[in-house]
């Protein structure tokens, strides 16, 4: 019998989270319909999460001022979801740490 590992346990539940967030059904209809404990599917789901803030960091910097001003440098992009937050991506940003700041978001 084959051992799983850690990371790939972590990626299988983050996978199950992710399919049971975008459902229509609700978490505990689908924990029932896949023979999951509610609570085991709630502390991997809080696992999965943990996870994915610890890729990106502990600190993020943010920038609270009420109306910051936008630089749009040629070859820049500005990524801004309704008041909640704005991404400033400058030429050559680092797209592991851009991807790792939108997990979290999602995740929250």
């Amino acid at each position: 019998m084959e051992k799983v590992n850690a990371e790939d346990k972590l990626e299988f539940w983050r996978l199950v989270v992710e399919e049971f967030e975008n459902s229509e059904k609700s978490i505990k209809e689908q924990c029932q319909e896949n023979d999951i404990a509610l609570g085991q599917y709630y502390n991997w789901r809080k696992k999965v999460r943990e996870s994915a803030i610890e890729e990106v960091g502990t600190f993020i910097e943010v920038d609270d001022t009420e109306e910051a001003p936008i630089q749009n440098k040629p070859g820049s992009i500005i990524l801004e979801y309704r008041d909640d937050f704005r991404f400033n991506l400058e030429d050559g940003f680092n797209r592991k740490t851009l991807n790792s700041a939108l997990k979290v978001l999602m995740s929250l």
